[in-house]
């Protein structure tokens, strides 16, 4: 079995970055593997947004959520991070420990043993 060729990453720009970004921080919001404390982070920056603003203008509700997003995102476990975001660039998994491998049966090699006595 050949390995599936890889995509070619397109740049998004910054629009289609921001809207990236934002699809990450709502994964790591739903994976268990990411500390419920941790979550609090982007439900704080929602939770200013909604509160009659305490500076006026725009911006600093943009603020809040971009830097609530990027701490929350620096914060997370990293492999949990690296695994969305390949998942939302459409990129294969590298293959790790607990996915066997596809042609994980041919390196069976089945054989018997039978014990020696001790003396030997």
């Amino acid at each position: 079995m050949s390995p599936e060729p890889s995509k070619e990453i397109q740049p998004l720009g910054f629009l289609g970055e921001v809207g990236l970004r934002a699809r990450l921080v709502f994964r790591l919001l739903g994976d268990r593997r990411v500390n419920l404390l941790l979550k609090a982070i982007p439900v704080a920056g929602v939770a200013y947004c909604l509160v009659p603003d305490l500076l006026i203008g725009p911006f600093d509700d943009a603020t809040v959520l971009a830097g609530a997003a990027m701490l929350f995102t620096e914060l997370c476990p990293p492999e949990v991070v690296n695994e969305h975001m390949r998942s939302l660039r459409g990129e294969n998994p590298p293959p790790s420990a607990a996915d066997p491998a596809p042609n994980a049966e041919e390196d069976i090699i089945d054989g018997e043993y039978s014990e020696l006595p001790k003396d030997q």
